[in-house]
Parts: C-alpha cells; structure tokens; sequence
C-alpha cells in the first residue's frame, strides 16, 4: 500500500514533470488517432464511392450476339437470393463540347469523356445512382425532373425536335460550363461499311465521325472529382442508337447481398456453370462462336468477372500500402512520446536517492521500490492516455474546422479536393481499435517507466544513504 501512497507523492511533488510527460504521451496519442481515422475514413469514403459508382459485380460477356435480359435470368437461376438486383451497362470514350461557337484550336473547349449506356431504373437499385443525382451535401434536393424517368426531356420544344436526354457529372458540366436545359454535342464513330466492297480484309470497316447534340437534363455528384469530371449517362437504348457497338462495350452489373462474402461464391457458380449460361444468354437461333465451341474453351474465354475494386485497384493498393506505413510512423511517434517518461522517471530516480536509501534501509526490498516507479509511470501514461484518446476523438470530430482554420492562417488547402478526390474530409473511428491504440501507449509507458523502477530497486542502500 506504501508504493501507491508515494506515488501519488512523488508525482503532486512533481506534477510539472508529470504533466510533461502524459502531455506528450497524449500528443503522440492524438496523432495515432487522428491520422488513423482519416486513413480509415478515406478507405471507407473510396469504397463507398467507387462502389456507389459502379457495382459489387460486373459481368461483360467476351462473345458477339449476347442479349443482357437473357443473361441476367440466367445468372438470377444460379445466383438466387445473392442477385438482389441487376441493370445493363454500355461504356465507350467520346469527345464532349458545350453547344455554340466553339474555337477548335482551343482543346480546353473540348472533354475526352466517358459515355455510360444505363437503365436508369434500373441503375438506381444496382448502385448510387439515384443518390448521386441529388445535390450534395444534404441529398436533399434532386437535380433531375424525374428519378423514375432520369433521362426524359421534359422540355416539349426539345422533345419535339426528339432529343435525347443526358445526365452530365458535376465536374464535366462545370469545365463546359453547361447547366441542366442547355445542350452539349457529343462525337461517336460509326461504321460506313467496307471502303472497297469485296477487296481488303472483309473484318477491317471504315469508320466515319457523327456528331449530335443532347440536351442536359441532370447533374450527377457522387462525390469524387475522378469520377465526376468524366461522367456522361444516357438510356442504353438512345446509347444503342448513336454509338457504334464495335465500338462500345456492354456488361451486366449486379448488387449482390452481401458484397464482400458473396462475390467469391458468385464467380464460382459463373464460371461452374458457363457453358450453360453462355447458351442461355444468346437469342433464339443464334449459337456460340467456333473458338467458344472448341473443347478446350474456358470460361475466361467466355466472361470477365470483376468486382467494383478490380478498376480501381491501383488506387485501392496504394491507400492500403499508406495505411501500414504511417501506421508505423504513428506508433513510432506513440514511442518516442513515451520515452518522455523514460526520461521523467529517470530524473525522478537520480533526484530520490537519499529516499530509496532510507525504504530500502527501512526494509523495502527491490521489486516494492521498483513498483513505486512503475507506478508513478503508469499513473503519467493513464493520464495522457485518457487525455489523448479524448483529444484525439474531439479532433476527428472537428477535422474540418481545424482543416479550414489552418487553410486560413497558411492560405492553402492541405487537402486539395482535386487531388485527395473528397470536398469534405473523411473520417471513420473504430471504437475497438481507439482503445488497442490506448492499450497499447500504456504498455510502452509500463516499458519505459520499468527501467529506471529497475534502476531504483537496484541501488545499494549503503552507497544511497551517502548520496550527496
């Protein structure tokens, strides 16, 4: 009982020393936190988005003639309860410009987009897409007439001339500098036919340059400037219509259930069962390629399955690889906060001399000294344990305040929305790992207060007693 009552003593008798100590094994705490829960809040936002955009799986089907509609029964069949939901998807690159006098030597008048061919419905159930088309950050108010009907031209001068509706992304219509009812012009190359009828190589087609305007009926924000300064949607259907299908690419895009634990068994039970699936999907009449028939054919051959991080996957690594690297450098910045008590412990120890003299002449014996110490150390790493944890947690909470109050004082964004892809910036806590954060800046403190406590138990009573 002796051992607590002094090291409540030494540390009131030291409480500069003390609070020096906790307030940088908090500070390190903080930073732990703090950087954690932003790593963890961008992984999270990125997935979100990326996922939002696209799909848990994405179907494309590697050979000619196949009906979308039929290979979605097919896959309903096999996939039951894991497909909740399913919606075709068309995806080419064309240039975009805004209606009017365009100077072509100008090529920032011009965008390289891509054009996505969806159901709008359809997609609404697969992903975000309805969500995204309400303006941020509230998602309160929609930026399209209709959600059910996302592409209509609900403007009758417009309608009677048949033009076709367009979704435009939040980024691309701000580089346009286009608004929902005004009109962009979209380029497509289509195929004329063999130049030269019966001479050549009867599968190499000339192509020609089409050009037509859309009217603009929405905007579509999901929050990453990636995706939102290339985005153009339409129907599949006017998609079909305008863009050649040599040069557009069609797929199926499922929701599944449950993303991460249905994705394996999904692409299981595609690549089981495709064969079957391959002659299900074609229309009545038609049948498999000779290089589809041949024995040795695969089911790669036939489809490509890819999950939503399969596009992003350069971007997924790279947040994963930043994420174990400054975890280190955070715990490495926790350690060096703590050595702060190794240092307060070990002035503490060389300043009590005469007194470890006395208990240790008193008939203290070395581990009852050392638990004096250990204690002291913990008692300075709960301190600054509890005082970081809840520091750290208030700052996450307050990131974007404290993000603009540093933007105002050095007059730069830190994160530049351009280059980390978010207007806001994410956060995500865990709970669980906030406290192994917290238990773990406690076991380094116990380390670095347990050498000088070892020091102090140590010391020769007779040489002790002597210290000058």
């Amino acid at each position: 009982m002796y051992q607590l009552f002094l090291s409540f003593r030494f540390i009131w008798r030291h409480r500069l020393m003390t609070l020096i100590g906790a307030f940088f094994v908090g500070a390190s705490l903080v930073v732990l936190i703090v950087v954690m829960a932003v790593m963890d809040g961008f992984q999270a936002k990125l997935k979100d988005t990326f996922a939002g955009s696209e799909a848990d799986l994405m179907v494309t089907p590697r050979y000619p003639g196949v009906d979308l509609d039929l290979l979605e029964e097919a896959l309903r069949v096999r996939l039951g309860d894991r497909l909740v939901a399913a919606g075709p998807y068309f995806e080419t690159i064309s240039m975009v410009r805004r209606e009017g006098f365009v100077d072509p030597s100008v090529m920032e008048e011009f965008q390289v987009s891509q054009v996505l061919g969806v159901d709008g419905r359809a997609e609404q159930r697969v992903n975000h897409f309805g969500e995204y088309l309400h303006e941020a950050p509230d998602r309160t108010k929609p930026m399209v007439v209709d959600l059910d009907e996302p592409f209509r031209v609900h403007d009758a001068e417009q309608a009677s001339y048949d033009r076709i509706g367009v979704i435009l992304g939040r980024g691309l219509a701000r580089s346009l500098r286009v608004i929902p009812g005004q009109r962009v012009k979209l380029f497509a190359l289509v195929s004329k036919g063999n130049a030269e009828p019966g001479g050549g190589d009867p599968n190499l087609a000339d192509y020609q340059l089409r050009q037509e305007l859309f009217q603009v009926v929405g905007i579509y924000q999901s929050g990453n400037s990636e995706i939102d300064r290339n985005c153009v949607f339409m129907d599949e259907t006017d998609f079909a219509k305008f863009f050649d299908a040599r040069t557009a690419r069609g797929s199926l895009r499922i929701r599944l259930a449950d993303s991460d634990a249905d994705f394996e068994a999904a692409r299981d039970k595609i690549v089981d069962d495709w064969w079957a699936i391959v002659n299900e999907s074609l229309p009545e009449g038609r049948v498999p390629p000779p290089w589809l028939r041949d024995e040795n054919a695969r089911a790669a051959y036939a489809f490509t399955v890819l999950p939503w991080s399969a596009h992003h996957e350069p971007m997924v690594r790279a947040i994963e690889s930043e994420k174990a690297m400054i975890l280190v450098i955070a715990f490495l910045i926790v350690i060096a906060g703590t050595s702060s008590i190794f240092a307060a412990q070990w002035l503490l120890v060389s300043d009590k001399v005469r007194e470890i003299g006395i208990l240790r002449a008193l008939g203290a014996d070395v581990k009852g000294v050392a638990i004096i110490f250990v204690l002291n150390g913990f008692l300075m790493g709960i301190l600054g344990s509890i005082g970081g944890t809840f520091a750290g947690l208030l700052f996450v909470d307050r990131i974007d305040d404290v993000h603009e109050f540093i933007g105002w004082v050095t007059g730069r964004d830190i994160f530049d929305p351009e280059i980390y892809l978010f207007r806001q910036i994410p956060t995500r806590v865990d709970p669980e790992q906030v406290l192994q954060f917290a238990g773990a800046a406690l076991v380094c403190t116990l380390i670095a207060a347990a050498i000088p406590a070892l020091r102090a138990g140590l010391m020769d009573p007779a040489r002790a007693l002597h210290h000058e």
